[in-house]
């Protein structure tokens, strides 16, 4: 899992905001930032926060959510382990 800022965060103190947002909520994935002028969410078409894409191994996108609804947390569980399955053979 990977996240991605999209507010053109540029200065350590920032990102430093941001680490500590994640840490107080037990997040510990990665988190890449985007250029100012947005260019990874207009290249992928994001027109909602959060978007959430599912990347299979072979960097296909599987599937998009637009948003988020705690009822979805099991279908990510699903779709994420039948692209595993898939993946692994």
């Amino acid at each position: 899992m990977i996240g991605i800022n999209l507010e053109g965060v540029t200065t350590r103190e920032g990102r430093k905001e941001i680490e500590e947002f994640k840490a107080l909520r037990g997040l510990s994935f990665p988190t890449l930032y985007d250029t100012k002028d947005s260019k990874v969410a207009n290249r992928y078409g994001v027109t909602a926060i959060p978007t959430t894409f599912l990347i299979d191994r072979k960097g296909y996108i599987r599937k998009i959510w637009l948003g988020y609804r705690v009822q979805w947390q099991q279908e990510f569980q699903e779709e994420i382990q039948k692209y595993l399955k898939e993946d692994a053979s």
